[in-house]
């Protein structure tokens, strides 16, 4: 049985996103979509993950449209 869609505040997603370490980020190589797990940390309302200088995540973050869940 299908559950309608529930809206939350921004203050409930960031909440969320805080009590958690593990994400995952969306990027295209290749013309390809890309889905990579990340551990992260909220700072405020930015979500921090460490990439490893120059590698695939570093290049795409600074010139793709990225997507984290």
């Amino acid at each position: 049985m299908a559950t309608e869609p529930v809206v939350l505040e921004p203050e409930e997603c960031f909440a969320l996103l805080r009590s958690q370490r593990v994400g995952r980020v969306a990027v295209t190589h290749r013309a390809l979509p890309m889905i990579v797990p990340v551990n992260y940390v909220m700072d405020g309302r930015t979500v921090l993950f460490r990439t490893a200088a120059g590698g695939l995540l570093d290049r795409a973050c600074r010139s793709a449209v990225v997507a984290f869940e």
